[in-house]
């Protein structure tokens, strides 16, 4: 979304909350403020993202809707993530993950899972990621959500490359690229065929990193993806240098 649209999208929200609070649905109500937190998640707005959270959160407990105030806890949860506040995001990851159990909800659980997964990579908590990111993706195989097994693959692979476990790792790369392409997912692809490029040019397969890297590169290209391709285009001078070496 543009800065406009994102303004646009922000006076909607804010009318909307008017025309809930006048109608005095504390439902509507929490779920406008859910939805101008996670805009002003995008907007890096974190103090204004935290208070609609919090606001929803507490109107979600009101109308006694478990799933609502799941959904919050892991928005303050992934809030607190972007602050580097790891003790804060970890129980508001727990918490939800409790009331998403409560109220049923695999997939819930399974981007819950996820997300824990990534906390205890940032803390280099290797076992509790791995165990997280495993049982993410059990729940998404069991809610078919394709592409939420393929980011647990592609989760699973860089905690597999950061312990050196290169088989591994090209095995969930290899397989989440399978379901990249089920999704129809040009990024997730690009993505999985980058870091198959940085695991052959850690084993000296030069061959097929530049391969890899180079099909990334058109995939990247293909949804304009600048920033990642002069990322590729860096991985590929490092494989020049190597090859003239």
């Amino acid at each position: 979304m543009h800065q406009y649209q994102l303004e646009e999208a922000e006076k909607s929200f804010q009318d909307a909350l008017e025309f809930h609070k006048q109608a005095q649905s504390v439902l509507g109500q929490a779920n406008d403020l859910r939805n101008l937190g996670k805009l002003y998640m995008r907007r890096d707005q974190l103090e204004e993202a935290e208070k609609s959270f919090q606001d929803a959160l507490e109107l979600h407990k009101q109308a006694q809707s478990v799933l609502g105030q799941a959904n919050d806890l892991q928005d303050l949860g992934k809030l607190y993530m972007c602050r580097d506040q790891l003790e804060e995001a970890e129980k508001s990851f727990q918490d939800a993950l409790e009331l998403y159990k409560q109220a049923q909800s695999v997939l819930g659980q399974a981007h819950d899972l996820q997300s824990l997964g990534e906390l205890y990579m940032h803390r280099n908590q290797l076992e509790e990621a791995e165990k997280s990111f495993q049982d993410a993706l059990k729940l998404h195989k069991q809610a078919q959500d394709v592409t939420g097994q393929a980011n647990d693959l592609w989760d699973l692979s860089k905690l597999y490359m950061h312990q050196n476990q290169l088989e591994e790792a090209e095995k969930s790369l290899q397989d989440a690229l399978e379901l990249y392409k089920q999704a129809q997912s040009v990024l997730g692809q690009a993505n999985a065929h980058q870091d198959l490029g940085r695991l052959y040019m850690c084993s000296d397969q030069n061959n097929q990193a530049e391969n890899s890297l180079n099909t990334a590169l058109a995939l990247y290209k293909q949804i304009n993806m600048q920033i990642d391709e002069a990322s590729v285009f860096e991985l590929l001078s490092q494989l020049d240098i190597h090859d003239i070496n």
